[in-house]
């Protein structure tokens, strides 16, 4: 297999899991095809992973919840000798991935020489922070009043500040940020989307035009148990994978979408990073059909290429036989397997083993008991046990054990705490950690221990909503040249 071969069939193998991990909202999946029933299920597999019982507080908390954590006691030592520390460390953090916003709030940091008590929030249009002892109150900027502010701070050069900035590059920030702040980026960024979706469903739709897809129901073995389910084939040899890319670049060369965004937002893009992009007075656009001009060699060198190359590369998605929830899914070249993974019979929602197989490695997750009374799982690589959890659900105690095993040593750490989980909350207890280190070579053998006890709490929350952003700030009008000397003092 040439090396240009390799790139190619990587690249299609990526594009076709992310095709259809992300085309529900532009393939129209009405008919109980093969290529429907292949984009139900990849899709579905996605949306299912995040309703895994370990799963879901964990995405809960990203869309729309927040962490806390605190602690006040650590104490380590080797079982003779024994220190302790006086610390405080507290906090909470809010997500809203939606709003594209976290928010750091009652933040707490005390130990030999450090004291820090404050917030912040931080999203794509505004940046606040606060703390008393260092910074000595709260900041804020706001992309859309940044302009007018500069122009009234000790950072305009026609200010008599030895914080002035020179009338140049003073000049090119107000010009970038009076462009950003006309920009309406929500609305770039939804033409953007609908950009993308298209291409994903003209490549989407070339792929079903070309490759060879084939359905049929027969015994496959997943997490360890045969039973009859349907195999949905996807093959591609070296013309085809020709035909596809021909035909993509066409649709790309012909399709004026691009360029019609890139000339609507040429300004806002333009003041996104103007020195990074570099335009040398050609617009966006005009570089972007230069760049479309140039391709047209490469891909047909690419054509060349793969066209005549023997070999097919082959994709199995599995599915029960009346629905299209993913089973399994392999990947293959010339009767070499490239990956696979296998979700059992149940799928990926409620499955208690997920196997893969990827470049010769094979990696297990495996649940051994999910009951009233107890959960166990571990995490295998070829074989070897590399992490394991158990819970005692009706003590709340439970203990993560990670290993790591080289060419003459062992390394062991233990978590033992308590977790527990209550509307919509899911509360965590560490009381101790412990690493245990053996080396075991043929002229010197010796074991370490190292326990460090400490009382760190953390509860995730699903549903606790971000609070409004803060609106009491200095701006930067505000700030005074004492102000930048004492922050250039900090640490000192």
């Amino acid at each position: 297999m040439t090396f240009l071969k390799n790139k190619i069939l990587a690249l299609v193998i990526a594009i076709a899991v992310v095709v259809c991990g992300v085309t529900t909202t532009v393939v129209a999946v009405v008919a109980n095809t093969p290529e429907n029933v292949a984009v139900k299920a990849v899709m579905g597999a996605l949306e299912d992973f995040v309703e895994r019982e370990e799963i879901e507080p964990i995405y809960n908390m990203l869309t729309g919840g927040s962490v806390e954590a605190s602690m006040t006691e650590i104490t380590y030592g080797d079982g003779e000798n024994e220190e302790s520390m006086d610390i405080v460390l507290s906090g909470k953090i809010y997500f809203d991935l939606e709003k594209e916003a976290i928010m750091l709030e009652k933040i707490k940091a005390e130990m030999e020489g450090v004291d820090v008590e404050g917030s912040a929030y931080i999203s794509k249009d505004f940046l606040y922070i606060n703390e008393e002892n260092y910074l000595g109150g709260a900041y804020g900027v706001s992309v859309k009043d940044l302009a007018d502010e500069l122009k009234d701070s000790i950072f305009n050069p026609e200010n008599d500040s030895e914080y002035a900035l020179d009338e140049e590059t003073f000049d090119s920030i107000i010009e970038s940020l009076e462009a950003l702040e006309k920009a309406d980026f929500d609305k770039m960024q939804k033409d953007a989307e609908k950009i993308l979706n298209k291409y994903i469903k003209k490549f989407w739709s070339i792929v079903c035009d070309h490759a060879e897809f084939e359905s049929e129901t027969k015994e496959v073995k997943l997490g360890g148990e045969r039973k009859t389910a349907r195999v949905i084939t996807v093959t591609i040899d070296g013309e085809i994978m020709a035909d596809i890319i021909e035909d993509m670049y066409k649709f790309i060369a012909k399709d004026d979408s691009v360029v019609k965004f890139l000339e609507k937002y040429e300004d806002q893009l333009s003041a996104l990073s103007e020195n990074a992009l570099n335009t040398d007075d050609d617009s966006l656009a005009d570089l972007y059909k230069d760049f479309v001009d140039d391709l047209e060699e490469s891909v047909d060198d690419a054509i060349s290429s793969i066209e005549n190359e023997e070999g097919e590369l082959c994709i199995e998605i599995i599915t029960p036989k009346s629905s299209s929830k993913l089973l399994g899914f392999n990947v293959s070249f010339e009767d070499e397997d490239i990956m696979s993974l296998d979700f059992g019979h149940e799928g990926i929602e409620k499955t208690n083993k997920i196997t893969l197989n990827i470049g010769g490695m094979k990696l297990v997750y495996d649940i051994k008991a999910n009951d009233r009374n107890e959960y166990k799982s571990k995490f295998l690589v070829d074989g070897e046990e590399i992490f394991s959890f158990s819970l005692d659900k009706k003590t709340d105690k439970f203990k993560f054990q990670m290993v790591e095993e080289g060419y003459d040593y062992t390394s062991t750490v233990s978590v033992k705490g308590t977790l527990s989980e209550k509307n919509n909350k899911v509360i965590i207890a560490i009381d101790e950690i412990k690493t245990v280190d053996e080396y075991t070579s043929s002229w010197y053998g010796s074991t370490t221990e190292t326990v460090v006890e400490l009382d760190l709490k953390i509860t995730i929350d699903g549903s606790d909503k971000m609070p409004k952003a803060p609106s009491k700030y200095k701006k930067i009008s505000e700030i005074t040249e004492e102000d930048i000397e004492a922050l250039q003092n900090i640490g000192a």
